[in-house]
């Protein structure tokens, strides 16, 4: 994901995404906490960016923690714990990829004891056999 909004008239984000991964027959990293920090900072709908990506695409999702700055923007730090609204933004990339994606955590500074890690990964265990049901568990088991 790219760090900013392009300039003014400029191919967007989703659709420089697209573009590089037809063109480039690649397979993608979605970060999925960059996403929503990007949406808040540019003004943008954080589904609808998702809906345009082409998840057959995606290997790979991460999911962040996030600052906060006093003047409102938010900065992708991954400090923190994940907050509701990146869990249910990935729960929707789920949703529409249709199976169960390979997720990583990050957490870079500030790290919180072993358990609390585990609790985002169980968190995001819960939250693929929620969506996915059954498919969740198969696949993760035969990983």
């Amino acid at each position: 994901n790219m760090p900013a909004a392009p300039e003014e008239g400029a191919m967007d984000e989703a659709d420089f995404l697209l573009a590089c991964a037809e063109r480039g027959d690649v397979q993608l990293l979605l970060d999925v906490n960059n996403v929503y920090v990007n949406s808040k900072n540019h003004g943008f709908d954080a589904r609808a960016f998702v809906d345009r990506i082409p998840l057959d695409r995606v290997r790979y999702l991460h999911l962040a923690g996030h600052t906060r700055r006093p003047d409102g923007v938010i900065i992708d730090t991954h400090i923190g714990p994940i907050i509701d609204e990146v869990w249910a933004l990935y729960r929707h990339v789920l949703a529409r990829a249709g199976r169960l994606v390979p997720t990583l955590i990050e957490w870079d500074q500030d790290i919180p004891p072993l358990d609390g890690l585990l609790d985002e990964v169980d968190r995001a265990r819960a939250v693929a056999a929620e969506v996915l049901g059954d498919a969740a568990r198969h696949e993760e088991r035969d990983a």
